[in-house]
């Protein structure tokens, strides 16, 4: 499809959509997962990268500093956060062209077709995020079909609360596929250790660590709420018991 337009227009039309086709600014205290990012840029015959969990698990904060580390190389990356309303094609292909357009120098303006555009490109890394936003429509079809077209050395690395609906089972037989889930996410000890220690009051006994770890089984949301938590208390002995007291969820007793 052609995305059709002045150049003003279009460029408006990028201004519009920069919240969008720009990386979310990330709270303070992050602890990058740094095994996850040099697996990545290792695999260099990857076309796939997805990153699935509930929400709390750092998908986006990963494909945050992933962005970042590729910025600092000088390899080109575009960034698009989907929401509702890409699930309307026309809308994908305009947000998709935006995106790449601002991350790919030398590419033709806003009247050239976008498949031929992202064909003809140099090697570049796509993220977009929520993309489970779009499962079930003719959009997520058309991000399939742009994974298919896109150059050698290309890939794209897409976050989601539930599987995207990409021909994951052919991406994996042909080792293009790296499939990142809750598991991986989740803060080890030594993690909920460092990250921890970047507030103020919270740093633990070993014994409470380990059972803190246990308790929050690495969710880094729920970590981040503790620490919060946890500097409003005179006490952090009384406010482990407290807490190692309190029924139901974690996250709805802080």
């Amino acid at each position: 499809m052609a995305i059709a337009g002045t150049a003003p227009t279009w460029q408006a039309a990028v201004r519009a959509l920069r919240p969008k086709i720009t990386p979310p600014a990330q709270a303070g205290g992050q602890v990058p997962h740094d095994d996850l990012l040099d697996h990545f840029l290792s695999a260099r015959a990857v076309r796939l990268v997805t990153l699935v969990a509930p929400a709390g698990y750092g998908k986006t904060s990963t494909m945050c500093h992933l962005f970042e580390r590729l910025q600092a190389t000088g390899e080109p990356a575009a960034w698009l956060t989907l929401d509702g309303s890409d699930a309307d094609v026309a809308r994908l292909q305009t947000s998709l062209a935006a995106a790449v357009d601002l991350a790919v120098d030398g590419l033709a303006g806003a009247s050239e077709e976008l498949r031929g555009r992202i064909a003809a490109a140099p090697p570049f890394t796509l993220f977009v995020d929520d993309v489970d936003t779009i499962n079930g429509t003719e959009a997520i079809r058309e991000l399939r079909e742009i994974l298919d077209l896109m150059p050698p050395g290309a890939r794209i690395v897409a976050g989601a609360r539930r599987s995207p609906d990409f021909s994951l089972a052919k991406l994996r037989a042909r080792g293009q596929l790296i499939e990142i889930g809750r598991d991986e996410l989740a803060f080890s000890v030594a993690r909920t250790r460092t990250f921890l220690e970047q507030f103020p009051g919270s740093r633990l006994s070993e014994a409470d660590l380990v059972w803190l770890h246990r308790k929050t089984e690495g969710w880094i949301a729920g970590l981040r709420l503790v620490a919060a938590a946890m500097s409003r208390y005179p006490s952090r002995h009384d406010f482990m018991k407290r807490m190692a007291a309190a029924e139901g969820p974690l996250a709805e007793y802080l």
